[in-house]
């Protein structure tokens, strides 16, 4: 099978925030998990894989933030986390429930993307909290993963012969990688890295279901020279 967005939200504290300073990871998924029951949008029971995801260490060492979350939803889950500098490890995340998913080893999985301030250009303690399985939503069509030099190209393969494609560029994406043809373009906010256009996507997905068929997560990372990209489209249409 493969998985389709099922619901997402975020949750974002600034440098001014009255809660806790500074937010640890198992802050955040706490934070993140309250949001979900607050939208009636809460995991529910049975998830069959959960994945942390962070770039940036955690400064508190004695808790293990994966097997909390795992605890939280359920327990009985195969749960791990999944560390990468840069941009890259919420892609890297999406491809391995996608392969978990396809393979028939599981067909819903959690994926917590968190992000604390400090960092380079991150200004904001931010997460994500995906989840993804077999009912309606945007499908994971691709998740990519290309030299810059190639990434226009890349993107402009996948606009659609018909309809509009949204692209999500992260922050340093080189706006020239963006397609002309039937495409717009939006960006997240510059204050997180890892977690930018995860956030966007939390925000406004169930919006964009009504104008794009396609649409597509960029984000940029110079060190490494390489770009990501989650192609999402709805299977419905």
């Amino acid at each position: 099978m493969s998985l389709r967005l099922h619901n997402a939200v975020e949750y974002t504290a600034g440098p001014d925030d009255p809660d806790l300073q500074p937010l640890h990871h198992v802050d955040i998924v706490d934070r993140l998990l309250e949001r979900a029951a607050q939208r009636e949008t809460a995991v529910g029971p049975g998830p069959d894989l959960v994945v942390l995801v962070y770039s940036d260490a955690d400064t508190q060492g004695h808790k293990t933030t994966a097997s909390h979350l795992n605890l939280r939803t359920g327990g009985a889950a195969h749960s791990f986390a999944l560390t990468a500098p840069g941009t890259g490890g919420p892609f890297a995340a999406l491809r391995v429930a996608d392969a978990c998913a396809r393979t028939g080893r599981g067909s819903s999985s959690v994926l917590a993307l968190v992000e604390r301030a400090g960092a380079d250009g991150v200004s904001v303690a931010s997460g994500v909290l995906l989840r993804l399985d077999g009912g309606p939503g945007y499908g994971v069509a691709a998740t990519l993963s290309v030299p810059l030099t190639e990434l226009a190209d890349s993107c402009a393969a996948l606009a659609p012969e018909r309809g509009r494609m949204l692209l999500v560029l992260g922050p340093g994406t080189d706006p020239a990688a963006a397609p002309i043809p039937r495409t717009d373009i939006r960006t997240p906010p510059a204050d997180s890295s890892s977690t930018a256009v995860w956030r966007l996507l939390a925000t406004e997905s169930e919006a964009w279901r009504e104008q794009y068929p396609v649409v597509a997560l960029c984000a940029a990372d110079p060190e490494t020279g390489t770009g990501h990209l989650a192609v999402l489209r709805d299977l419905d249409q």
